[in-house]
């Protein structure tokens, strides 16, 4: 059984390290926005956790797909594998296999047109 305060943590580090706490080119995105939950402009640390701890709650529900309570190694690699399926996907437009620099930047500036 895989320890699930040691997923928590470890995905609290991606996300950090990620940068995904940033908002992206002025929009309001990003973890950062939604950590702000008074949008003062300030994280305060019980902001910090109380978001933290509503983002871990819904990750580990997405993750226990048999709704047992608890996340099994299988769960945590099947649902991740789907995430990473479909990005790679997305990634590599042309189906040919490989995925490029060029290829993540361009749908990276596809996604941002749609969103305008």
């Amino acid at each position: 059984m895989i320890n699930v305060t040691r997923v928590v943590v470890f995905s609290g580090i991606l996300l950090i390290f990620s940068g995904s706490l940033q908002a992206d080119d002025g929009h309001e995105s990003g973890l950062a926005f939604k950590f702000d939950l008074d949008r003062d402009g300030v994280i305060t640390r019980a902001e910090f956790d109380k978001a933290f701890e509503a983002k871990m709650n819904n990750k580990l529900v997405w993750l226990d797909t048999n709704k047992d309570g608890v996340v099994s190694f299988e769960e945590f690699r099947d649902q991740h594998r789907a995430e990473y399926n479909q990005r790679w996907s997305m990634w590599d437009a042309d189906g040919d296999g490989v995925v490029s620099v060029e290829s993540v930047l361009k749908q990276k500036q596809d996604a941002r047109t749609d969103m305008k």
